[in-house]
């Protein structure tokens, strides 16, 4: 599954349970800082068993929906 990102396709992926991720290497490197903290907020920030960091799917998508809110508005800078 992919999901968008301005212009760009983000993988979705899921564990074996079916539990839906993004990981954030693949989050834009200058919205990646944001989106962790975003993350950290909603407890939603996973720590896979290879090291890398990921977030929920369900809280990437409202952290992405509410950017692109805000970069519409001129509020993101």
């Amino acid at each position: 599954m992919v999901a968008t990102q301005g212009s760009k396709f983000t993988s979705v992926n899921a564990t074996p349970l079916g539990i839906r991720y993004v990981l954030l290497t693949d989050v834009a490197p200058n919205l990646r800082d944001k989106c962790e903290a975003y993350a950290r907020g909603k407890r939603a920030l996973l720590l896979l068993g290879d090291g890398t960091m990921a977030v929920y799917y369900e809280e990437w998508l409202e952290w992405h929906e509410s950017s692109q809110a805000a970069s519409s508005m001129g509020l993101l800078g």
